[in-house]
């Protein structure tokens, strides 16, 4: 997997995108790609101003909701959409998102968004990303792909993971988000600030500041 899903960019990026600095974005999905890079989408994009504000994204706040989204194609046995919220592995033993989710925010509330695409010649995928929502408006992803031998249940499990590390890293931006964010303050008017956590920036955050500094960003 090259990237975050669409879901990310709809339900992370775009909300963030309009409360931050005032820009619209709307991506409608004609065609889901998979494996072949054949996926389809319609983007909108406005802005309430040019240049950019500068924001501040400082807060991470608490966890006060979880969203979660799974996919498959029609290739793809329908079976794998509840087991990526909970089924059994080896022993008996519950796992999936939902079972993650009871470990790790046991009190959070959670929605479930659930889609089945079309596809041809084969071009057959499947995968989850939960989301959490905190308090201050926040939006952690992790995402998790389907594979061949890789239990449905572990999938869902790997998403939730992924979203909570975010979460207890205390940044308000996830490592895809951030690349997103570090353009728009290169672009925006005046100085930003992005809380990006405790300890040493990793070598992901490193790469994208020396990108923007490329560009005249003074970082």
């Amino acid at each position: 997997k090259d990237g975050p899903f669409v879901e990310f960019v709809q339900h992370v990026v775009a909300p963030l995108l309009a409360r931050l600095v005032g820009v619209h974005l709307e991506v409608q999905v004609r065609k889901r790609g998979f494996h072949d890079n054949s996926g389809e989408v319609l983007a909108q994009v406005s802005a309430a101003r040019w240049p950019l504000p500068a924001f501040d994204l400082l807060d991470q706040g608490s966890a006060a909701r979880v969203m979660g989204f799974a996919f498959r194609s029609l290739g793809v046995d329908e079976g794998v959409m509840p087991r990526f919220r909970e089924g059994q592995l080896k022993k008996n033993k519950p796992a999936g998102a939902e079972v993650a989710l009871r470990d790790v925010l046991p009190n959070v509330p959670l929605e479930w968004r659930s889609s089945e695409e079309e596809t041809k010649s084969g071009n057959d995928g499947c995968g989850v990303m939960i989301v959490i929502e905190t308090t201050s408006g926040c939006r952690l992803a992790g995402d998790s792909l389907g594979r061949r031998s890789t239990p449905a249940e572990k999938v869902g499990d790997e998403a939730v993971r992924a979203a909570h590390a975010a979460l207890t890293a205390g940044t308000c931006a996830d490592d895809a988000l951030r690349d997103w964010l570090l353009v728009l303050m290169a672009l925006a008017e005046g100085t930003s600030r992005l809380f990006i956590g405790k300890g040493k920036p990793t070598e992901h955050i490193a790469a994208g500041t020396r990108l923007v500094q490329r560009f005249g960003a003074v970082v």
